[in-house]
């Protein structure tokens, strides 16, 4: 109880995700700038993929010797990203500029700063016992091995903690759009 007194316990650490579905008048041209709008804002594409389906195929005569081909088929885009936190709504805010209809948005916010402050204790509680079993470790001592646990263990608690204030600091944003139906002849 002392060592959470001690400890900031009004750590504030929220991580925001996002998920936004829309249609656009141009699938290619929105991945493109989508792109562009995450490097001006600091952010940074992790992932994305463009698929076009087709839908329905005709072959009407043109000629006597020619047919005409009329194909139908929709594009659809996938986009994954992080954005510094600070900016999450102004971006947000341009991606709906874009889309011609929002199918939907949603915004997830949570609270790690209870996970943060137990990685921190606990870290901190692995390096004094390991300072405590090599005060008393001899090289064919059983507490090598243990010592060496506990410091795996002190490794992965900050490296969580590392990972907690990435989230804290970039927000992930997933992007689904698509466009309406497109004819080829």
């Amino acid at each position: 109880a002392a060592d959470l007194d001690a400890a900031n316990t009004s750590v504030e650490k929220m991580t925001k995700t996002a998920d936004m579905r829309f249609r656009v008048k141009d699938v290619q041209q929105t991945k493109q700038k989508l792109s562009e709008t995450i490097r001006k804002q600091g952010g940074l594409v992790m992932e994305f993929s463009i698929s076009s389906a087709v839908k329905d195929t005709q072959k009407v005569k043109f000629s006597t010797d020619s047919l005409k081909e009329i194909t139908a088929y929709s594009t659809d885009g996938y986009l994954t990203a992080r954005v510094p936190a600070e900016h999450l709504d102004d971006f947000t805010n341009a991606i709906a500029d874009m889309a011609v209809f929002v199918d939907n948005q949603s915004l997830k916010m949570e609270d790690r700063g209870l996970a943060y402050i137990e990685n921190k204790l606990k870290a901190e509680n692995r390096q004094q016992a390991v300072a405590q079993i090599n005060k008393v470790a001899s090289k064919k001592s059983p507490n090598v091995q243990s010592a060496l646990s506990i410091k795996d263990d002190y490794v992965d608690k900050k490296i969580q903690n590392l990972a907690i204030d990435q989230q804290v600091k970039y927000s992930t944003i997933t992007l689904n759009f698509y466009q309406d139906h497109t004819v080829k002849t």
